[in-house]
C-alpha cells in the first residue's frame, strides 16, 4: 500500500498532533498542513472522516477522546495523557511483531525455529491482518476450542525455566486409577494440537512423555533437579513421528501414494526424514526412517485408500491387521 494512501499513518500523525503537551489546540487547518508535511494532500472532508473513526470505529479500537471547541475553533484531546501509541498493538506494535516475525523467518531450518514454525508462520499471517483493519473478519485461524492440557502449560513452563522438580498425579484414558510421579521435566512438544512434556520420571526410572492433558494435578516440591544435557527434542524425536517413542527398530520405510494425494504429501511432508524415490502417472514413492508407534500406525489409516505400504512387511502386517479390525467393528 503506498504510503499516502495508508490511513494508519495518517492517524498517527493526528494522534502525535493532538498528543503535543505543547500545543493541544490544533485546527483543522493546521493539522491538514501537518499532514501535506508528510505528503498526504487530504481535504478537509477526509481529515473530517479521519477524525470520525478515530473516535468511534471498533474496528480500530482507538475510542480517540477527540473534541472540538468552539471558541479557538480546534480540535484536541479531552484527556490530555491520552495518545493511540499506548494502546494495546498499536502500529508500532505491530511494526515491532512483523520485525521480529521477520527476523525469525531469516532463521528457518534451525533447530530452536523449526520446533515453532508454525506458530511464526501463523504470527506472520496475523500480523499481516491486523495492519489491514478496514478489512476485517478475512482470516480464520484453525481454532478447537477448549483444551484441558491448556490449564497447566503455565505451570509446566515455569518448572522447566526454573529447572523445578514436580509432583505429578497424571490419569490415563484409559484407566481409572492416577499414578503419581516424581517429575524431571525437560522440554515440551506439540502434537495435533495437544501438548505434552517430556522428562524424567523417578517413579519410573526412566525418561516418559506425559501429556498434559491428562495430567491432574503439579505440585512443587524442593528436590534437587536433575539434567539430561545429552537430551534434546530434535534427537529425541528424530525418528518419531509423534511423541510416542516406539519399542522396535528403525525402520526403512517405503511408501506409494495414489497420484490424487501425491500432491498433499509432496507440499507436507509426513516427517523430517521424508524422502522422494519416484514419481509418474502411477503416483508417489518415498521413503521415511522412523521407528514404528501408534501415531504412524494411525497416520497411515488416515490415508486409507490411497497409500500402499511397500516395506517393511512387519509395518504392513500390522496395517492390514488394524484394517480388518475396523471392518470388524464396522458390522
Amino acid at each position: 500500500m503506498p504510503i499516502a494512501k495508508n490511513p494508519i499513518l495518517r492517524y498517527r500523525i493526528i494522534n502525535a498532533c493532538l498528543s503535543n503537551k505543547h500545543k493541544r489546540y490544533w485546527t483543522a487547518l493546521e493539522l491538514i498542513e501537518k499532514l501535506r508535511s508528510y505528503d498526504y494532500d487530504v481535504k478537509k472532508r477526509t481529515l473530517e472522516r479521519d477524525l470520525e473513526l478515530m473516535r468511534y470505529d471498533e474496528r480500530l479500537g482507538y475510542y480517540a477522546p477527540i473534541a472540538y471547541d468552539n471558541n479557538k475553533k480546534a480540535y484536541y484531546y479531552t484527556d490530555p495523557d491520552f495518545s493511540i501509541q499506548s494502546l494495546l498493538l498499536s502500529p508500532e506494535d505491530l511494526e515491532t511483531l512483523g520485525n521480529t516475525s521477520a527476523m525469525l523467518q531469516k532463521f528457518k531450518g534451525l533447530g530452536f525455529v523449526n520446533a515453532f514454525q508454525e506458530i511464526v508462520d501463523k504470527l506472520t499471517r496475523l500480523i499481516e491482518h491486523m495492519r489491514i483493519p478496514q478489512r476485517n473478519d478475512i482470516i480464520a485461524f484453525e481454532d478447537n476450542g477448549y483444551n484441558k492440557g491448556r490449564d497447566h502449560f503455565d505451570d509446566i513452563l515455569r518448572l522447566i525455566s526454573g529447572c523445578t522438580v514436580a509432583s505429578i498425579r497424571y490419569q490415563k484414558f484409559n484407566r481409572q486409577e492416577t499414578d503419581e510421579h516424581i517429575f524431571h521435566p525437560y522440554f515440551l512438544k506439540e502434537y495435533c494440537q495437544r501438548w505434552y512434556v517430556l522428562g524424567y520420571s523417578e517413579t519410573r526410572r526412566n525418561t516418559i512423555t506425559l501429556a498434559l492433558d491428562r495430567i491432574i494435578s503439579v505440585t512443587d516440591t524442593t528436590l534437587p533437579f536433575l539434567k539430561d544435557k545429552e537430551l534434546s527434542p530434535e534427537k529425541y524425536f528424530q525418528h518419531t513421528l509423534g511423541v510416542t517413542i516406539g519399542q522396535g527398530p528403525l525402520e526403512d520405510i517405503h511408501l506409494h501414494f495414489s497420484p490424487v494425494m501425491a500432491p498433499y504429501i509432496k507440499t507436507q511432508y509426513l516427517h523430517g526424514t521424508q524422502h522422494i524415490l519416484s514419481e509418474d502417472k502411477t503416483g508417489l514413492t518415498i521413503s521415511l526412517q522412523l521407528i514404528v508407534n501408534p501415531e504412524l500406525m494411525q497416520e497411515l489409516l488416515r490415508y486409507c485408500p490411497h497409500v500402499t505400504i511397500l516395506k517393511p512387511t512387519s509395518l504392513k502386517e500390522k496395517y492390514i491387521a488394524l484394517l480388518q479390525e475396523g471392518l470388524k467393528n464396522g458390522k
